[in-house]
């Protein structure tokens, strides 16, 4: 659970620092799960 929530905390800080990039990156990775819960 703590590596979670340190994970978390270091995409925020990510988030923070490079917002554009950050969310591209989220989106991307969102697509990826979106087309492998199709694919199933």
């Amino acid at each position: 659970v703590w590596d979670l929530m340190r994970v978390l905390m270091l995409l925020l800080e990510h988030a923070v620092s490079g917002k554009k990039r950050f969310w591209f990156f989220h989106q991307h990775i969102l697509c990826l799960l979106f087309v492998q819960i199709l694919m199933i």
